[in-house]
C-alpha cells in the first residue's frame, strides 16, 4: 500500500510538471507564439529546468517575520494537496471505502483557503495582508456553492437508491452534472476555477493590483511548493469530478482532459473580472440558479 501511495504521488507531480506545459502551449496558441520549444524535444524537458531554476535561487531571511512560521505555511500547503490523493481508489483501499471521504474532502479545500490567509498576514506585506483579505470574502461566496453542488449530487444519489459511499458518488457525480444538469457543471467548473484561485477569478494574486498578492514575499523553493500546490489541487479537484471513471474508461480520461484545457482554456480568453462582479455572479446568478434544482 506505502508504495502504491509513493507512485501515485510521484506520478501526480510529474502530471503537475505536463499540465503546467501544457498550459504555457495552449497560452502561445492564445497569443500567436510558440511557446517553450527549446528544452530538449520540443520544449518537453522545460517543467524540469523550471524546478532546477526555483530550487537553486538564494534564499533572504527577513528581519520583521518568524522564519519557522514564514517556512510553515507553502509546507502545508503541499501537504494537503498530497493529503487529497487519497480518496482514489489506486491508493489500495487506504481511505476509499469510509463513507466519510466526501466530508474529508470538502475539510481538505476549505483548510486550503484559510492557509492561505494565514499565509498573507505572516508575510507582514500590505501586498499579501489584502489578498488575505480577498481570499477572506472569497470563502463565504464560492465555497457555498461548492457545498449545495456536492449535497444536490447526494441528493440525487439517495434519490436513486445508490449505496451511500465515496466510490459511488465519484462514479456517477460527473456523469450527474455533464448529463442531468450540464448548467450546473459549467458553474462548477466556476466554482472550481475560485478555490483553486486560477485566472480569471485569481483575485488573491492580481499582479495589477497587488504585485503578487499572498505569495508575494515568497521566491524560490517556497514560491515552488505553492506552484506546486496549487496544481496538484488542479488534479485532484478534476478527478474529484470525473472519479473512478478515469481509472478505467477512455471516458474518464476525455471528461478530465476536458475540465483541465476548460479551465486553461479560461485563462487564456477571459481578463480578470473585477472583485465586486466576481460577489454579483455567485450571490446574486449562480447561487440561486443552484437553489432552483432542489424544488
Amino acid at each position: 500500500m506505502i508504495f502504491l501511495m509513493v507512485e501515485l504521488m510521484l506520478g501526480v507531480l510529474i502530471s503537475v510538471a505536463f499540465i503546467s506545459l501544457l498550459e504555457r502551449k495552449i497560452l502561445s496558441l492564445g497569443q500567436s507564439r510558440k511557446g517553450p520549444n527549446k528544452a530538449l524535444f520540443n520544449g518537453i524537458g522545460q517543467p524540469f529546468s523550471d524546478i532546477l531554476k526555483l530550487f537553486s535561487k538564494e534564499y533572504f531571511k527577513f528581519s520583521v517575520v518568524s522564519m519557522k512560521f514564514y517556512y510553515f505555511p507553502p509546507l502545508f500547503m503541499i501537504i494537503l494537496s498530497f493529503l487529497s490523493c487519497l480518496i482514489f481508489p489506486v491508493v489500495g483501499g487506504f481511505l476509499n471505502m469510509l463513507d466519510e471521504l466526501i466530508i474529508y474532502y470538502l475539510c481538505l479545500i476549505s483548510v486550503s483557503s484559510y492557509i492561505v490567509i494565514y499565509m498573507g498576514w505572516l508575510s507582514f506585506s500590505k501586498y499579501s495582508l489584502l489578498g488575505s483579505y480577498r481570499g477572506a470574502s472569497m470563502i463565504i461566496s464560492y465555497e457555498v456553492f461548492l457545498f449545495l453542488l456536492i449535497l444536490l449530487m447526494l441528493i440525487y444519489l439517495l434519490s436513486k437508491g445508490q449505496l451511500f459511499n465515496f466510490l459511488t458518488f465519484q462514479s456517477v457525480s460527473g456523469l450527474v452534472l455533464l448529463i442531468y444538469f450540464f448548467y450546473l457543471m459549467f458553474m462548477g467548473v466556476m466554482g472550481l476555477v475560485s478555490e483553486l484561485n486560477r485566472s480569471p477569478i485569481d483575485l488573491l494574486e492580481g499582479e495589477s493590483e497587488l504585485v503578487s498578492g499572498f505569495n508575494t514575499e515568497y521566491l524560490g523553493f517556497m514560491f515552488s511548493l505553492i506552484f506546486m500546490s496549487e496544481y496538484l489541487m488542479v488534479i485532484m479537484g478534476v478527478l474529484f469530478l470525473s472519479g473512478v471513471l478515469v481509472w478505467f474508461s477512455l471516458l474518464g480520461y476525455f471528461v478530465c482532459s476536458l475540465i483541465i484545457v476548460m479551465v486553461v482554456f479560461f485563462r487564456a480568453v477571459y481578463p480578470r473580472i473585477r472583485y465586486d462582479m466576481l460577489m454579483v455572479i455567485f450571490w446574486e446568478i449562480i447561487l440561486p440558479f443552484a437553489l432552483m434544482f432542489f424544488f
